[in-house]
């Protein structure tokens, strides 16, 4: 009886947990699990890393590695400019600049630092695993992503994404993890802020976290006020930066440029939603078309491209609905997608990275867990929601390999849980249950292996960028081989045609490089660059005619190319035809203020043309910047004495005869000037 008394006896309500550190141990990882994520996870990256090191395009980085490392190694030098308009976030660019701060300017030892974090990404993935579906499924999930091979891939090279993946990461991290609803908001908060730096479409979570906390924990009175907490924390940490690159650009940026430009790519009816532009394939022609159309600054191009995307929606509305349905299909594809470079390429030169298993499998784990979820009454809403709303922005925006990576740690959460319940149903011999899951993740891996992108896997790019990368090494056999290896894969492929013209200039082969630029011209009369390098092989012959027309055709195509500038603009003075020249250096000197040669040859320019007064700001800005330059000094004191200005022009030849004397008959010619100036104003 007693015993039956006590069995029916209610007990006494559990206390509810109060942090991360009272929850069940089933909800953690646990140490062993969270350092075999983080060796496993270290590992397979290190193996990566030191693979694709022998490849001359991870070597000598192109594209948008390049451009990031760019920027990157101005800040480490304590240049703190920033480019107008931002190709990119600051995030990426100011951490690497850091790394290479610390480390000497390494960028392999920046990558092994990548490296480190990656793995880091895996654990916290285990960890928000482990809060959300268990221990087992929270050490599956970071296996999962541990080997995920395109994500490996951008972890180690100098791209923004595995930064990116860290933050957002850290971000459901602290949401699943930290209960204190005050300390949960804020620290959420500022991972997503630093997270919208690196790429401004992060800040899609922003609302979707914000009413999770406040649904989430609603039974706390404190819920609305970190959702709250959550918002200002983001916005504090985006809101100088944005503000700081606005100022600069003259015009509110979000955060990077070009958006206008990458909505058009993506959302265009007649298009392909597919990062489809590639060099020598329409790219130069569609990046310059709202400058050829007179649009100069980077906010009005963003508008000219937003006006063209939404007028051709306008047009096509059923091209539109069909372009967005394809985009979604392409989403779910194993195939990735080239943006940057092709990962197949790198996948074909490294045996760690075909190992690795790639989207395909991680669609079809997260499937299957997905099921599971369902089945046992905890499908994660909030995690839901993330997946769904970071889907919805990529197939709004452009679909592409590093544009959908976002997905992977969400769907590898899933994916640990659809491992652990496949697992589990074949152990128990759960029939049913093993068959719901099975035909479900074969389901999702037919359907992600239903289309195949055929010019990813076309590497004449690849090549010719491995080409260009030698090429800046000095490695000329090689770099024309690279060339040679792209045409062999494309013989119409232009860049390479470029590429391989540009190497025998270097080399003096002005006759072979003539030979393949004029072909490159009759396989596309637009092909800007062998406009280019062909006129400056005409400049180099003796032929200035003739390379003035191509360097003007090349001009025409890219008004604001700097290389052409430089190339064109002293052949038009030469020439005689002063007011082009004069409106090409004032193009230069508007693009890079700090051209000191280019300030100075269009001051004389203005000067030659009687307009003295317009030439003055140019010959005191050359002045400025090679104050060791006697003759900018002269041309200032000239330029000044035919606006009457005798201070200027006398401070000038003062300046002129500290460094050379009076003994040069144009410094003499100038003080006699001055004297008679002084007699008139006397």
């Amino acid at each position: 009886m007693s015993q039956r008394r006590r069995s029916t006896r209610p007990e006494p309500p559990r206390k509810a947990v109060a942090c991360a550190d009272e929850a069940p141990p089933t909800d953690r990882p646990g140490l062993a699990g969270a350092v075999l994520v983080f060796a496993a996870a270290l590992l397979v990256r290190s193996i990566a890393a030191l693979q694709l090191g022998a490849t001359p395009l991870y070597q000598t980085p192109q594209l948008d590695a390049l451009e990031y490392l760019t920027w990157a190694q101005q800040i480490a030098a304590g240049n703190f400019l920033w480019p107008v308009p931002p190709p990119h976030g600051l995030g990426y660019p100011g951490f690497l600049g850091l790394l290479l701060a610390l480390f000497d300017g390494s960028s392999d030892a920046a990558r092994g630092v990548q490296a480190l974090l990656g793995a880091g990404t895996c654990v916290l993935v285990a960890l928000a695993g482990s809060r959300a579906f268990g221990r087992r499924a929270g050490i599956a999930a970071g296996l999962v992503l541990a080997a995920q091979g395109p994500l490996v891939f951008t972890e180690v090279s100098l791209l923004g994404e595995g930064l990116l993946l860290f933050l957002l990461t850290g971000a459901l991290a602290v949401f699943r993890l930290v209960r204190p609803p005050l300390l949960c908001g804020a620290g959420a908060g500022a991972l997503l802020g630093l997270a919208v730096l690196v790429r401004p479409t992060a800040l899609v979570l922003l609302p979707v976290l914000a009413a999770g906390l406040w649904l989430e924990k609603r039974e706390d009175r404190r819920s609305p006020l970190a959702a709250g907490l959550l918002l200002a924390c983001c916005l504090l940490v985006v809101g100088p930066v944005v503000g700081k690159i606005s100022r600069v650009n003259g015009a509110f940026v979000p955060v990077q440029g070009h958006g206008g430009l990458n909505f058009y790519i993506g959302n265009s009816p007649l298009g392909e939603g597919l990062p489809a532009k590639r060099l020598g394939r329409g790219w130069e022609m569609l990046a310059t078309e709202a400058l050829r159309a007179g649009h100069t600054t980077p906010a009005a191009q963003d508008r000219y491209y937003l006006k063209k995307t939404l007028g051709e929606i306008g047009e096509h509305p059923g091209a539109f609905a069909g372009l967005l349905a394809r985009k979604a299909f392409w989403l779910l594809q194993a195939d990735e997608v080239r943006d940057t470079h092709s990962y197949a390429f790198f996948r074909s030169q490294t045996s760690i990275l075909r190992l690795l298993p790639g989207f395909g499998l991680l669609l079809a784990l997260a499937g299957a867990g997905l099921v599971a979820a369902a089945r046992r009454g905890a499908p994660q809403p909030v995690l839901l929601a993330v997946l769904l709303v970071l889907a919805a922005t990529t197939i709004f925006l452009v679909v592409g390999s590093r544009y959908r990576l976002p997905l992977v740690p969400v769907l590898a959460l899933y994916a640990g849980l659809g491992a652990v319940s496949l697992f589990t149903a074949a152990r128990e011999r759960r029939t049913r249950d093993l068959a719901v899951l099975a035909a479900t993740a074969l389901g999702l891996w037919g359907l992600s292996h239903a289309w195949r992108h055929a010019p990813t896997h076309n590497f004449a790019e690849e090549w010719t960028m491995t080409g260009a990368s030698l090429e800046k090494r000095e490695i000329w056999p090689e770099a024309l081989a690279a060339y040679e290896r792209s045409l062999a894969a494309d013989a119409a492929y232009v860049p390479a045609l470029e590429g391989l013209g540009r190497t025998r200039i270097k080399r003096n082969d002005l006759a072979g490089a003539e030979q393949v630029l004029r072909q490159a011209l009759r396989i596309e009369p637009d092909a800007q660059r062998a406009h280019h390098y062909l006129g400056v092989v005409l400049q180099q012959t003796g032929r200035p005619a003739e390379a003035v027309a191509e360097l003007r055709a090349a001009h025409a195509l890219a008004p604001d190319d700097l290389p052409v500038l430089r190339a064109l603009a002293p052949l038009a003075a030469a020439g005689g035809a002063l007011d082009e020249a004069a409106g090409l250096y004032g193009r230069l000197v508007a693009i890079d203020p700090g051209d000191a040669a280019a300030q100075l040859a269009l001051a004389r320019l203005e000067g030659a043309r009687g307009r003295a007064a317009q030439g003055l700001p140019a010959a005191r800005r050359a002045a400025e910047l090679a104050p060791g330059n006697p003759e900018a000094w002269l041309v200032l004191a000239r330029l000044a004495l035919d606006t009457r200005d005798a201070a200027t022009a006398e401070a000038a030849l003062q300046r002129v005869d500290a460094l050379i004397g009076r003994g040069h008959p144009l410094v003499a010619e100038a003080w006699e000037m001055l004297e008679g100036l002084k007699r008139e104003g006397g």
